[in-house]
């Protein structure tokens, strides 16, 4: 036997459920804190808001690991390469922004800023434990 429920019999029960649980004035609530707010990043505001909202604690987070490098790449989905890699490619993005800086300022007429080549070559050979803290800080 088929349970042949017509569309507008499952559109009620699920008006019923979200009404029941409060889900559809909590919903509301977080969409407008979000208006409100503008969070340059939503989804980790939305799930927050909805956890304070709700009353609901969030889920304990397992312990931290000891190394500050697994752990910066762990929390964003990211292998240690990876991590690495992200840190070494932000770096050099820095270093070609304040050339194009030095270049602008030089068509100007403007002095560049001298270049520190033991703060640069020290930041190269930073580890990777070391470009994790620096980032986490």
């Amino acid at each position: 036997m088929v349970n042949a429920k017509t569309a507008s019999e499952r559109e009620k029960e699920a008006i019923e459920y979200l009404a029941k649980h409060g889900i559809t004035d909590l919903l509301q609530k977080v969409v407008e804190d979000l208006i409100i707010e503008c969070p340059e990043d939503p989804i980790p505001f939305i799930v927050n808001a909805v956890y304070r909202r709700s009353g609901h604690a969030p889920p304990t987070q397992p312990e931290a690991p000891s190394s500050l490098a697994v752990e910066a790449g762990t929390e964003s989905g990211m292998s240690e390469d990876q991590a690495a890699v992200k840190i070494q490619s932000s770096f050099k993005g820095h270093k070609a922004r304040k050339e194009v800086e030095d270049i602008k300022k030089s068509k100007a007429g403007a002095q560049p800023e001298p270049v520190k080549e033991e703060e640069e070559a020290s930041k190269e050979e930073m580890s990777e434990d070391q470009a994790a803290v620096r980032i986490q800080s």
